[in-house]
C-alpha cells in the first residue's frame, strides 16, 4: 500500500512546477532601443504590462490595420496573442519579424520566450544559447536561458545561468524571482532523485535567509526532512510555520504517521478539518476530509473510513478524488481487485496522478499480476522522473524476480538418539514477472545413537511456478534423489505439483499431490517407504475482523498398503500489526488404517489441541535485526496415552545489501509435527545472495518498444 507521503509530496512537485510555469509565461523582457518610443501605443503598453492580454492583442489589431509593417506593433500583438493562449500565431510574427532581420536580437528573444509559453524549454534554450555566444552579458538571454533549463528540469545548469543574469542586475525583480524557484526546483531534484538532502536543505536555506517565512521554501524544507526521516523537524515546521491550514495539518498528520503515532494523526487531522473549515476554502476542506479517510486506515478504522467515505460520496458526489480514496479503502480490506477497477476509474479523470498510478502498480503486485505492476511503476516514473518512492517500488519487484542463489546447513535430532544434517543449495531465476525457474541441490547424512554407520542422500531439485492470471497459479517441483548405507542403496523421483485458487479477497485454497520419501531418520530412510499425498489446504484472513483461519487435510497412501488421514486446522487473531503479535487455537488429528508401532509412528487415532502465540518485528532503520518467535502449549491424546506437549521456535534475520542472513531454531514434542513419535529440535543458518540487482526481463518494462 503507498504511503500517503507520496500524495503529499507529488502536491508540493505540482504546485512548484505550477509557479514556474506562470513566472516562465509571464516574463516581460527588457526592452532596449527606441521600440517602445511610440507614445501612441501607450495604452496598449499598459495593457500588456497590466496582463489584459485579450485586450492588448485587439488593441495592436487595430494598430496594425493602419500600419502592417510596425515591428513594435508587430512584437506587441505577437506578445499579447502569445500570453493570451494562441502560441503558434505569435510565433508566426515573430518568424515574420526574423526573416526580416535575421540577427535582431529583440525578434530572436521574443521567439524564444514564445517557445517557453509552449513549455518547449529546449527549443528556447537554442535561441538564448545562439544570443549568449556573440553577448555573454545579455540578461535578458541570461535570464530566459536559466529559466528554459529549469523547464527541462536541468536544474544545474538554471542554477549557474541565474547566477549570471544576476551579476549583471544583482536587483532586478524577475532575475530574483527566477533564482527563488529555480533553487527550490534543484532542491527538490536533489532531495527526491538523488538523495542529497544536505545540499538540498541548504539551498532552501538560501531562500530562506532572504525570506525567512517563504511558504513555498518552508514546505519544500519540511518534505526534505521527510524523505530523510527527520521527521521531528518536518513536524515542527507544519505545526508552527505554514500558514494555510490544508498543507500544514496534512503534512502534520503525515509526519505523526512516520513518527508512530497514528492516534495522535487522527487528532491534528481532525483538528484541520475545524480550521479549514473556518477558512471557507470548500476545496481545501474537501481534500483535509480525504486525509481523515487516510489517517483512519493508518489506525486500521477501517469500517469506520468507508462510511465516511459514504457520507462525503453524497456530499461531493462529482469529485472524481473520491474515487481513489474508495480505493485506497479497498484495498485496506484486501480486495485488491475491487482497488484495481477504482483506481482505473480514478485514472480514467486523472490519468497523471501519483497516487492513482502507484496505488494501481501496488495493487497489481497484491493480486500476483507482477508484469502489470512493472508497467505501471514505470508510467508512473514517466510522469514522475526519478520519485524515489516509485524506485524503491520498482526495487521490491526485483528483488522478488531477481536471480539468486541461496545456502541453508541445518542439523537435526530427536528423543531417540538420531540425528541428521542436511546442506542445500539453490538457484532461482524469473523469465518474466510471471514464470519462474529453480533449481537446487541438497546433501543429507542421517545418523543414530548406536552408530551403525551413516546413511547419505543426494537430491537435485528443478522446479517452476507460473501466475495463469489473478486467481490461478500453478508450481511444480521434480526431485530426483538417490540414497545408500551400508543396508540400502537405490534412488527415486519425488514430485510436488500445486494448484492455487484465490477464491475471493479473504480466502485462498491450494490442491496439491505429492509424492515422497520417509526420510526423517536413518530408520526411515532405509525402510523405503514411499507416501502419495493429496492434500487441500484453505487459507482465509478477514481483515476488518483480523481473524485468519488455516486448515490443511491429508489424505496418504504409503507404499506399503497402509492409509493416513491427517487434519490441521488453526484459528487465530491478530492483537498487533506493528510489531505482529498473534494468537490462536490450532487443533489437529490423525489416524492410520494399521498401526505399525515398530516400524513408525501411526496410531490409529491421535489428537492434539494448543493455544499459540506469534510475534514478528521486521528490520527498520533503529532496529537492525528482524526477529520471529512462536511457541504453543497443548494437549495430545494418542491411542488412549495422554501427555502435555509444547513447541517453539525462533529466528533473527538480517540483511546486508544483496545479501539475507537468517539463524533459527525450534523444538517440538507433539508427535503430529515430528510424524514419528519421538520430540524433535533442530537449528539452521540460511544465506541468500541476489545475483544481480535486475531481472533478466527488466529492459522490456523498463524501455518498452
Amino acid at each position: 500500500m503507498t504511503v500517503d507521503l507520496n500524495t503529499l509530496l507529488s502536491r508540493k512537485r505540482g504546485k512548484l512546477f505550477g509557479f514556474f510555469r506562470f513566472f516562465l509565461s509571464g516574463l516581460t523582457l527588457l526592452w532596449q532601443g527606441p521600440i517602445y518610443s511610440q507614445t501612441s501605443m501607450d495604452s496598449g503598453f499598459q495593457m500588456l504590462e497590466k496582463g489584459k492580454f485579450e485586450e492588448a492583442r485587439s488593441f495592436f489589431k487595430d494598430y496594425l490595420e493602419n500600419d502592417p509593417d510596425n515591428p513594435t506593433a508587430l512584437v506587441c500583438y505577437g506578445r499579447a496573442t502569445g500570453l493570451a493562449g494562441n502560441v503558434p500565431e505569435a510565433q508566426n510574427v515573430f518568424q515574420r519579424l526574423i526573416r526580416q532581420e535575421p540577427r535582431n536580437e529583440e525578434f530572436l528573444l521574443n521567439m524564444a520566450e514564445s517557445h517557453l509559453w509552449a513549455n518547449d524549454g529546449s527549443s528556447a534554450a537554442s535561441i538564448y544559447s545562439d544570443i549568449l555566444a556573440t553577448n555573454e552579458r545579455n540578461f535578458v538571454a541570461l535570464l530566459g536561458y536559466a529559466n528554459s533549463m529549469s523547464a527541462q528540469q536541468k536544474y544545474e545548469e538554471a542554477y549557474e545561468y541565474i547566477q549570471k543574469a544576476l551579476e549583471v542586475d544583482p536587483t532586478n525583480s524577475q532575475a530574483l524571482i527566477s533564482q527563488k524557484y529555480i533553487r527550490l526546483g534543484l532542491a527538490n531534484f536533489l532531495a527526491s532523485q538523488h538523495g542529497d538532502y544536505d545540499r538540498a536543505r541548504d539551498i532552501v536555506d538560501l531562500n530562506l535567509k532572504l525570506q525567512s517565512e517563504d511558504q513555498e521554501s518552508l514546505m519544500l524544507k519540511a518534505t526534505i526532512h521527510l524523505l530523510e526521516g527527520s521527521f521531528d523537524d518536518a513536524r515542527d515546521i507544519y505545526q508552527n510555520s505554514i500558514d494555510k491550514a490544508l498543507d500544514a495539518y496534512t503534512g502534520w498528520s503525515v509526519a505523526e504517521h512516520f513518527l508512530g503515532n497514528d492516534e495522535q494523526a487522527l487528532t491534528v487531522v481532525t483538528k484541520g478539518i475545524d480550521k479549514v473549515a473556518e477558512t471557507g476554502n470548500e476545496d481545501d476542506l474537501f481534500k483535509m476530509k480525504l486525509q481523515y479517510v487516510t489517517v483512519l486506515l493508518w489506525n486500521n478504522r477501517i469500517r469506520e473510513a468507508d462510511r465516511y467515505l459514504i457520507e462525503l460520496s453524497g456530499e461531493y458526489s462529482e469529485n472524481t478524488e473520491l474515487l481513489a480514496s474508495m480505493a485506497e479503502v479497498l484495498i485496506y480490506m484486501s480486495d485488491y481487485a475491487g482497488g484495481v477497477k477504482k483506481y482505473q476509474e480514478y485514472l480514467s479523470h486523472e490519468p497523471a496522478s501519483f497516487k492513482g498510478n502507484l496505488g494501481m502498480a501496488d495493487a497489481n503486485h497484491a493480486l500476483g499480476l507482477d508484469h502489470l505492476a512493472y508497467r505501471r511503476a514505470f508510467k508512473t516514473l514517466k510522469y514522475y522522473p526519478g520519485q524515489k518512492d516509485v524506485l524503491g517500488f520498482i526495487d521490491r519487484l526485483n528483488e522478488d524476480h531477481a536471480p539468486a542463489a541461496s545456502a541453508e546447513g541445518y542439523l537435526s535430532e530427536t528423543s531417540d538418539g538420531s540425528w541428521r544434517k542436511r546442506v542445500t543449495a539453490n538457484t532461482s531465476l524469473s523469465i518474466s514477472p510471471l514464470f519462474k525457474m529453480s533449481m537446487g541441490f541438497t546433501n543429507e547424512v542421517f545418523g543414530d545413537e548406536l552408530g551403525e554407520g551413516e546413511a547419505t542422500a543426494r537430491s537435485f531439485r528443478f522446479g517452476s511456478s507460473y501466475t495463469l492470471n489473478k486467481r490461478v497459479g500453478l508450481s511444480g517441483v521434480v526431485d530426483i534423489t538417490s540414497a545408500s548405507s551400508p543396508n540400502i542403496d537405490f534412488s527415486y523421483v519425488n514430485y510436488d505439483l500445486q494448484l492455487s485458487f484465490r477464491v475471493n479477497k479473504n480466502q485462498q485454497l491450494v490442491l496439491s499431490h505429492k509424492k515422497e520419501l520417509q526420510n526423517f531418520n536413518k530408520a526411515l530412510l532405509e525402510r523405503n517407504i514411499m507416501m502419495d499425498h493429496f492434500i487441500l489446504k484453505s487459507i482465509a484472513f478477514w481483515k476488518l475482523a483480523k481473524i485468519g483461519w488455516y486448515s490443511e487435510y491429508y489424505y496418504s497412501n504409503f507404499s506399503d498398503g497402509n492409509r493416513r488421514s491427517l487434519l490441521f486446522t488453526s484459528v487465530y487473531r491478530n492483537l498487533l500489526d506493528k510489531p505482529l503479535l498473534k494468537t490462536g487455537i490450532n487443533y489437529s488429528t490423525m489416524s492410520f488404517t494399521e498401526t505399525k508401532p515398530e516400524e513408525y509412528y501411526s496410531p490409529g487415532e491421535f489428537h492434539n489441541f494448543e493455544w499459540f502465540a506469534g510475534f514478528k518485528k521486521d528490520e527498520t532503520k533503529n532496529f537492525k535485526l528482524g526477529i520471529s518467535a512462536d511457541v504453543a502449549f497443548g494437549y495430545q491424546l494418542s491411542d488412549g496415552d495422554d501427555q502435555p506437549a509444547w513447541r517453539m521456535s525462533a529466528a533473527i534475520e538480517k540483511e546486508l545489501g544483496r545479501w539475507l542472513l537468517n539463524l533459527n531454531g525450534q523444538h517440538s514434542s507433539i508427535s503430529a509435527i515430528s510424524n514419528n513419535g519421538f520430540s524433535f529440535s533442530g537449528v539452521g543458518i540460511n544465506v541468500r545472495y541476489q545475483l544481480t540487482k535486475k531481472p533478466v526481463f527488466y529492459k522490456r518494462y523498463a524501455d518498452p518498444q
